[in-house]
């Protein structure tokens, strides 16, 4: 999914640059819900939080794999960071821990 993401907003530069937005996400496991995840995503300097919402939205439909159930915050403080580890820190799965790189 990110692949494709970073396809789509940094173009022919995510393959040749390895430009690719910074991720993290967390697995939880409840009786309510089942698996799902919680996610942190940078937003690229040349969009803002709408333009990347849409870009995110866009690209989730495309994917038969994920659920089509999301919700989308701006959060630019950090408390994403207790919500999405409330299960704990082993939630993170670290394969999907990615650093943001992207044109200046």
């Amino acid at each position: 999914f990110v692949n494709c993401l970073n396809n789509e907003l940094f173009g022919h530069g995510a393959r040749r640059q390895g430009y690719t937005v910074g991720c993290a996400i967390a697995i939880e496991k409840n009786d309510l819900e089942g698996f799902h995840a919680h996610g942190v995503m940078t937003i690229p300097s040349h969009l803002e939080f709408v333009g990347f919402e849409q870009t995110f939205i866009r690209n989730v439909h495309r994917m038969k794999t994920l659920g089509k159930q999301m919700a989308i915050k701006h959060t630019p403080d950090s408390s994403w960071i207790s919500y999405m580890l409330k299960t704990g820190e082993s939630a993170l799965v670290p394969e999907l821990l990615i650093k943001p790189s992207a044109p200046r």
